[in-house]
């Protein structure tokens, strides 16, 4: 561990240290600005002249005060030119702090007054810098000090969401994972890979850095904590926002955001054995529960996870587990068997939502060993009803302006009708902008779709312009239900009717009594 001493004329200069022989030191925590001294000024002795030095020579000069011959800073004690150390540093980070004797936040951002406002709060490496020491003492702009951790606790809850008992030292450990990734939420890092780095520490994980992977870094840790943590399937408690919802996923989130909800969660294992990662995903023994909001029983279902909220006075009534939808994956498109078996795939679907099952219903719901894929494939998903719409226009009353959100687009057409043959988009719904010929003033859409089980609904609307009907069409939610198949706009001039037939889409549209799409 590299260093700075701190010389009783107030010189600094770097030294190395072994394991073991690592003096008394203070930490810094703060926000990385333009002008940082890097470890290569110490070494060309060219510190002083960076406009960071400033910033440092005020961290030494408190650590001094407050009996610390040595003090840490992230800037100059780590040489960044070497990727082996970088990686080693960033592994050892949360024990640096949690062994420091004292840690100096410095909120260079705000005046005294101001310091819950602070940029410091939002970035993700400080999570751990707040959490791993002992004492951390809080300084505004000119050094001023603003009050300790401890002084502070009841705010910082507040302002963070963190639980109070975290910051009074318990060990992240003792806190679900679902919880200490609420922590991280609604954390930013400059770089994509670092919101997975900076939580290492956190969950206790060890891996190698490799930055320009992305989000993937963020898959990793959670392989990790899920290799190590065996028994907290709140990991995959999770929820996305926009057109994410709409997607095929695996039991694994993309990132810490995907945690922002927050309840009493705590383990309740009912499972013999933990979840575990193959080469088809993540292998899982669940409750599984029909799901007949989506018609066919045989293909969504409520997948029940051992965590959720348990109830301080015992009331098994007021509990409730976690779950989450998944969708049964055939090995061809054929009838799915009404039994599930230990070689089943499934994916999962509708991640906008978490379901909660109450303890009671458990009983009823069997445990099944499924495989749940963690990245979707062509093989694992050319089965799931995504296909080609056949779509037939007549031209004596209907014009079509504009196809939305589809590909593989064909239309054919002979004297009286046209043909259209639209595939949509990987997640996504087909739109029809059409005019009728008999009310060229009065555009309407339909917007048709399949849901999570393949059964299809469609949706009208009457967008006064292109431009509308590209609004509606994005804002729609594709995943709706089996109900929703029948529409009728509010001046009742055109309906729609759908149904599904041997793989192919039947859709009616009626204008003005006169059927005009078949």
């Amino acid at each position: 561990m590299r260093l700075l001493h701190i010389s009783e004329d107030f010189s600094l200069s770097l030294e190395e240290f072994e394991f073991g022989d690592v003096p008394r030191y203070a930490i810094l925590s703060h926000r990385w600005q333009t002008g940082e001294v890097l470890f290569k000024d110490f070494e060309q002795g060219s510190e002083a002249s960076k406009e960071g030095y400033e910033k440092i020579k005020g961290f030494a000069r408190k650590a001094q005060r407050h009996g610390f011959e040595y003090c840490w800073v992230d800037t100059c004690c780590i040489d960044k030119r070497s990727s082996a150390e970088l990686s080693e540093s960033i592994n050892s980070m949360y024990k640096w702090y949690h062994d420091a004797g004292e840690c100096y936040a410095y909120l260079s951002d705000v005046p005294q007054l101001h310091w819950s406002k602070s940029i410091w709060w939002s970035r993700g490496w400080t999570l751990q810098e707040l959490l791993a020491p002992q004492h951390v003492i809080f300084y505004d702009c000119e050094w001023n000090k603003i009050g300790t951790k401890s002084q502070l606790r009841r705010d910082i809850a507040q302002n963070t969401g963190i639980m109070e008992a975290a910051l009074r030292g318990f060990a992240p450990s003792m806190f679900s994972i679902q919880h200490r990734m609420l922590w991280a939420s609604r954390r930013i890092t400059s770089r994509t890979e670092d919101i997975a780095y900076c939580l290492l520490g956190i969950f206790n994980v060890n891996m190698p850095l490799l930055y320009g992977e992305g989000s993937r870094a963020f898959t990793r840790l959670q392989e990790e904590i899920l290799r190590q943590e065996l028994h907290d399937t709140s990991l995959f408690a999770w929820y996305t926002t926009g057109s994410e919802s709409y997607l095929y996923h695996g039991l694994l989130a993309s990132s810490p955001a995907q945690f922002q909800w927050e309840i009493n969660m705590k383990s309740v294992s009912y499972a013999d054995e933990p979840p575990s990662l193959n080469g088809n995903g993540i292998r899982i023994k669940v409750h599984l529960r029909p799901y007949p909001r989506y018609g066919n029983v045989n293909r969504v279902y409520l997948a029940i996870l051992s965590c959720g909220r348990r109830s301080e006075e015992h009331d098994t009534a007021d509990e409730y587990y976690m779950a989450v939808l998944l969708l049964r994956c055939p090995k061809s498109y054929v009838h799915l068997p009404p039994a599930i078996t230990e070689n089943d795939t499934f994916v999962r679907i509708d991640t906008g939502t978490l379901n909660r099952v109450r303890r009671t219903k458990i009983a009823n719901c069997k445990q099944h060993i499924i495989h749940v894929r963690d990245v979707m494939t062509t093989s694992c998903l050319s089965h799931i009803p995504d296909a080609t719409m056949p779509i037939f226009l007549d031209h004596n009353g209907i014009e079509l302006v504009e196809v939305l959100g589809a590909q593989d687009c064909i239309r054919a057409s002979d004297t009286s009708r046209q043909a259209l043959f639209a595939r949509p988009c990987k997640g996504k719904v087909i739109g029809l902008y059409m005019n009728s010929k008999v009310r060229k003033s009065s555009p309407f859409l339909i917007i048709i779709g399949l849901d999570w089980a393949g059964l299809p609904w469609c949706w009208l609307s009457n967008p006064r312009s292109i431009e509308e009907a590209r609004e509606a069409y994005a804002s729609l939610n594709p995943g709706r239900e089996k109900g929703s198949a029948i529409y009728e706009d509010s001046s009742k001039r055109v309906k729609t009717d759908i149904s599904y037939i041997n793989n192919r889409v039947n859709l009616c549209v009626t204008v003005d009594s006169m059927d005009i799409l078949r």
